[in-house]
């Protein structure tokens, strides 16, 4: 998949961060048409570019990360509000876009923004969004700079009536030695049973992940996995 917007340079960085589901596949890049998150069509080999997404209110790294799950799409921004700056420093901030699927094909396009969720530290540098995920039922957003180093990772639930914008769970490291350098929730993967929380920072510098339990509405259960014996700076995506 070539960028659809070049402009010369070497600084477009497309395709750093990718994310897909179903024929539905999405990547970042950024360059003439700045920060900007391409939506393809994927079917018998060859990818369709369909849209381009763009933050609603012109974030800084928008598509800094990307999750998708049927007919929601998380993006995250994680340094949404810290200026025009060569290098922004803010709280961050993600986006969530739903699609529509096409009832005969199945195919989900028309994305269209819907719920900004905003770093619960607003004068912070919390790094939220510096990781997303999604089921298409729940949204996990990592912030691996909240509370000073500590790190956390928050879940927004989706209601009759939309996404809630208020975090219904906020995961810490489950022991005070368990992140020493502002590194939980750098990465996460979801899935219908478990979340899997990246610190690349778990048992002192050689990383790891914190594996939670998804059942009756919220995580539980959570264990540390580290790196295996010799490997370093694990847990990073």
């Amino acid at each position: 998949v070539p960028n659809p917007n070049p402009d010369g340079n070497h600084d477009d960085f497309f395709g750093v961060t990718t994310a897909t589901s179903g024929s539905t596949l999405a990547v970042y890049g950024t360059g003439s048409a700045g920060d900007t998150v391409d939506v393809y069509h994927v079917a018998n080999g060859t990818a369709q570019l369909e849209q381009t997404l763009t933050a609603p209110d012109g974030g800084i790294a928008f598509g800094a990360s990307i999750a998708i799950s049927g007919t929601t799409m998380v993006i995250g921004d994680p340094v949404h509000g810290g200026g025009s700056t060569p290098f922004p420093v803010g709280p961050g901030a993600a986006y969530i876009f739903t699609g529509t699927r096409d009832v005969f094909t199945g195919v989900v396009s028309n994305w269209r923004f819907t719920t900004e969720l905003m770093s619960p530290e607003p004068d912070s540098v919390s790094r939220f969004g510096s990781s997303v995920a999604t089921d298409g039922s729940n949204v996990v957003v990592g912030a691996p700079l909240y509370d000073g180093l500590t790190g956390a990772v928050f879940r927004f639930t989706r209601t009759h009536s939309g996404w809630s914008t208020t975090p219904s769970q906020t995961l810490l490291p489950p022991t005070p030695q368990a992140s020493l350098t502002g590194a939980f929730g750098q990465s996460l993967s979801l899935s219908p049973s478990l979340l899997a929380v990246g610190d690349p920072a778990l048992g002192g510098l050689s990383g790891g992940a914190v594996v939670y339990n998804y059942g009756f509405g919220s995580f539980t259960s959570p264990h540390n996995l580290p790196a295996p014996s010799g490997s370093n700076s694990a847990g990073g995506a």
